[in-house]
């Protein structure tokens, strides 16, 4: 985050620290990195009572703990969420964009994806891959998206405990966004997808929740909608 002068940039990731604080140099800006440990992680409970609701991201303990450091150093923030998924920026942007277009996607309708999974060994390229086959748009975005296929998470419970295809409850809530797409390639529908749900439902939200609750008022300059 930047407060609103552009004189402090502070950010949290386990992997990401180095390439945050080259960036601060080269716009000469104040860096702050927010380390965590066992102990003070022990407080994400709070995250879920402050967002109202369990969030299956673990971005959401960063945010919490950016959140309550900044709210020591300023009140009116600037904060980067939008941008990959207007920019492709996600590993499974380059999944959707390499697997389901083109010749690509009719060579795996014809061997079931199979022969593509040996060829790589990330998740997110892998759920594109997956999805070779899947003659349905939407559940094409589905799997890239999900960390398992829906047929998989309805087979880790026992029989009769979930209702029929509960792993494939998502699909009725992006129904309604199809006939928006019809202009659409294949990475721009999911990019849609991604801007009409995960984004507002998930990141814009915890987002919003979370500097709330540390008396922080944010803005996100790169995401108009917001």
């Amino acid at each position: 985050m930047a407060d609103i002068h552009g004189r402090i940039r502070l950010s949290f990731s386990d992997d990401e620290l180095t390439d945050a604080a080259e960036t601060a140099r080269q716009i000469s800006s104040q860096h702050t990195a927010v380390m965590l440990d066992r102990k003070t992680s022990k407080k994400r409970s709070q995250n879920c009572r402050l967002s109202e609701e369990p969030i299956a991201s673990s971005s959401i303990v960063a945010m919490y703990f950016v959140c309550q450091r900044l709210e020591r150093m300023s009140k009116w923030l600037l904060v980067g969420q939008g941008p990959d998924e207007l920019f492709c920026g996600y590993r499974r942007h380059l999944g959707c964009d390499t697997a389901l277009t083109g010749e690509a996607r009719q060579m795996g309708a014809r061997s079931g994806g199979r022969g593509y999974h040996a060829l790589h060994e990330m998740k997110t390229l892998k759920r594109g891959l997956y999805s070779l086959d899947v003659p349905e748009r939407m559940k094409r975005y589905q799997n890239i998206l999900s960390l398992l296929p829906g047929d998989n998470i309805d087979a880790l419970f026992q029989d009769g405990l979930l209702g029929r295809d509960t792993g494939d409850r998502i699909l009725e809530c992006w129904r309604d966004l199809a006939p928006l797409m019809t202009e659409t390639d294949e990475l721009g529908g999911f990019q849609f997808v991604e801007v009409r749900s995960t984004l507002p439902d998930e990141l814009l939200m915890y987002a919003d929740k979370l500097s709330m609750a540390h008396g922080l008022e944010v803005r996100c300059p790169i995401w108009t909608g917001s």
